[in-house]
């Protein structure tokens, strides 16, 4: 479905594709187009090339599938059952500077992890996929079933799909699933300090 947004500055559509329904057609999606999507996140900039951010992925069916299904909130049930794979967005929280034997906590592993994200997901948007990040799940469950180390943190699990036309729904799953809008440039970005 065509997007409506508009952008007040010339920017590459893929950046207005790019949205996240939750509705999804069950249509399968290669492992190799997955990891064609985790390979832009795995270009994204992170401070001090450390890239503390890991990817655990599963394709619908396989066997850490249902794992990873079962770890999630019930609201995102529906949505990733219906996705074509699940990726677990997590990072390490700390890092060892070079020459040293102690790690130190990394005060951007989050803030890196968040590009990797943004980096994955328009791939997806030009590769014509979507992606519905998901933070309702549960974080000892998720730990268990992906085998976090103690020094990770998981930040999204992302579900990966076509999107359905929600016109074709029986539910309003899909209801909300139009692209949204932006505030305005000027509520955002100000010139020297905040207003």
């Amino acid at each position: 479905m065509p997007s409506k947004r508009v952008s007040e500055w010339p920017i590459d559509n893929a950046f207005l594709k790019r949205h996240s329904p939750r509705a999804f057609s069950k249509e399968k999606i290669t492992e190799s187009m997955l990891l064609t999507l985790l390979e832009a996140a795995r270009w994204a900039p992170s401070s001090l090339n450390i890239q503390p951010w890991r990817f655990v992925y599963s394709l619908r069916g396989d066997q850490a599938w249902n794992g990873l299904i079962s770890s999630l909130r019930p609201y995102n049930h529906t949505s990733a059952c219906s996705a074509s794979a699940l990726v677990v967005f997590a990072s390490n929280r700390f890092h060892l500077p070079e020459g040293t034997e102690d790690p130190v906590l990394n005060p951007f592993h989050v803030f890196d992890t968040g590009a990797a994200w943004s980096c994955f997901s328009i791939q997806a948007a030009m590769s014509d996929w979507y992606v519905l990040p998901m933070g309702g799940f549960d974080s000892a469950a998720i730990a268990k079933n992906i085998r976090l180390p103690s020094d990770y943190s998981v930040h999204i699990v992302a579900a990966i799909g076509r999107m359905l036309d929600p016109s074709a729904l029986t539910t309003n799953l899909g209801q909300n699933d139009a692209a949204n809008n932006r505030r305005p440039l000027s509520e955002t970005a100000f010139l020297g300090h905040f207003p």
